[in-house]
């Protein structure tokens, strides 16, 4: 009986680490698509790496790291897209398009230090399971 119970978590882990193993390689492969994706394609790739699935902590926790830090990095480029647009469509409204782009500025600059937290992870994630 014993002996069964011993098979069967052992089993239980394997799988689990094949699973872990399988979702890290998303994610990861998610996250670096999204670094190396243009600013004009962050958005699409951002929607790619919500869509991988994970369950194991560790790897939810470096797709919840990345995906915040990339979030704010493509509000931040929507921001600077937005005060462009407003500077053309009302040249005089400089006050408002001011203050868009250090809206922006400042989201820029949080999500510069999120993303350096993100690869860190990832790095990080990728020696702990000899990705």
């Amino acid at each position: 009986m014993a002996l069964a119970a011993l098979v069967t978590s052992a089993g239980a882990c394997r799988s689990r680490d094949a699973t872990t193993l399988s979702e890290a390689g998303a994610v990861t492969h998610a996250v670096e698509r999204l670094r190396g994706a243009s600013n004009s394609e962050k958005g699409v790739a951002l929607s790619a790496l919500a869509a991988v699935p994970c369950s194991a902590p560790e790897v939810c926790a470096l797709k919840t790291l990345c995906a915040g830090a990339y979030t704010k990095h493509v509000r931040a480029l929507d921001g600077v897209r937005a005060a462009r647009h407003a500077l053309r469509a009302a040249p005089a409204g400089s006050a408002r398009v001011a203050k868009l782009l250090d809206e922006s500025q400042e989201l820029l600059e949080s999500a510069q230090s999120d993303v350096a937290r993100c690869a860190d992870a990832e790095g990080e994630l990728k020696r702990n399971l000899r990705l």
